[in-house]
């Protein structure tokens, strides 16, 4: 499948322009690292290779309640094409932090929450196409250019699906795997509880079992990395089960496990992962490794996610592992097909459509 890379890159005219003339992606910045990280890798797949710079903007509405003021006044200063320097001037006023560069904005891109009012100004003050990711809840939907559906939630009218989380991989670019020493490399991810799933203390149970039998095998070789909600309890029951064992066990928060997670998840020759997390399991797909999701008799789960893991399990982008003392740890690679990128052609011509590819040079029309 084309990534969406290569096809801006032709869209652009191929040849990337010099950095006093390159396009600006603004990024609303997010206090979530995986929705910051999922914005920031869609704002990368626009930008393409052909020089486009990202740029975070770090600040949010100072009062909620001003979005009621927001909406209307927002709708009058389009229509009468209002300049980036009004924008600036009121900045302050109305947001924290620093007002984002008035020149060479191609697009902006948001998510969430109090994102949403930060792209809808910045899209109406400096006249330039908004993507948002989420439905918007605060602001009016006709203040965005487009928007992408979250994974697992029905794709509204008008709305854009995409079919996995924009990945962190490709923001990180994928170096090279280290060599290995022939054995398979297993890589389990570890998260935890979130909103839409809780996980029982039976699903941790089998799940270190089947780590503990799964080091047994002399011909894998295990690495255990934690997330930051990865219960407490569950990383000191793995200290005891794999103490004598040749496992790998990089805990969240510790030296070793610190930038560990693009290196390991390149160097695996397989991904294991819980359910809950959609950008640990789109990270994992992203990088074309086979990837399987430990299941649970006890898990029970949200209607996002159950859409999720099932789109993706017919596109067979992943396989669903029964978590339970009696299943053997034999994740057979060949039964997968793993996908390129998440950026396919279709996703490209439907954001194009929007009008979020825009010529900055002074004389240069937009790009449609």
């Amino acid at each position: 499948m084309p990534s969406l890379i290569n096809a801006t890159s032709e869209a652009t005219g191929g040849s990337p322009p010099s950095p006093a003339e390159a396009p600006r992606f603004l990024v609303v910045d997010h206090y979530k690292a995986g929705d910051r990280d999922n914005a920031i890798g869609l704002a990368s797949a626009l930008a393409g290779t052909g020089g486009g710079e990202i740029v975070m903007v770090r600040g949010h509405l100072r009062l909620a309640a001003l979005t009621l003021l927001l909406n209307p006044w927002l709708r009058w200063c389009r229509r009468r094409k209002a300049a980036p320097g009004l924008g600036r001037r009121l900045w302050p006023l109305l947001f924290t932090g620093e007002a984002p560069p008035p020149d060479r904005v191609a697009a902006v891109v948001s998510t969430l929450g109090r994102g949403e009012a930060v792209g809808a100004f910045i899209a109406a003050l400096w006249g330039v196409p908004a993507i948002h990711l989420g439905t918007p809840k605060r602001m009016d939907r006709g203040f965005f250019a487009a928007v992408v559906a979250h994974q697992g939630h029905v794709v509204a009218p008008g709305e854009i699906g995409l079919p996995i989380a924009s990945t962190r991989l490709l923001r990180a670019g994928l170096p090279a795997p280290t060599p290995g020493d022939g054995r398979r490399r297993l890589l389990f991810l570890l998260g935890g509880d979130s909103d839409e799933i809780r996980y029982a203390d039976d699903y941790w149970r089998d799940l270190g079992a089947l780590i503990e039998r799964a080091a047994g095998n002399p011909a894998s070789s295990i690495t255990v990395l934690t997330a930051p909600r990865t219960p407490r309890r569950v990383v000191d029951d793995l200290r005891r089960r794999l103490a004598d064992m040749p496992v790998r066990l990089l805990v969240f928060g510790e030296p070793a496990a610190k930038d560990r997670y693009v290196r390991e998840i390149v160097d695996a020759d397989t991904v294991i992962t819980t359910a809950e997390s959609v950008s640990m399991i789109s990270d994992a797909i992203n990088a074309g490794k086979p990837v399987f999701i430990l299941m649970g008799t006890q898990v029970p789960w949200s209607p996002r996610i159950a859409s999720f893991l099932l789109q993706q399990t017919k596109q067979r982008r992943i396989s669903l592992f029964d978590l339970h003392p009696a299943a053997p740890p034999d994740f057979p690679d060949e039964a997968l097909i793993p996908s390129d990128h998440c950026w396919s052609v279709e996703f490209l011509a439907a954001v194009r459509g929007a009008g979020l590819f825009r010529d900055t040079s002074p004389q240069g029309p937009d790009r449609a």
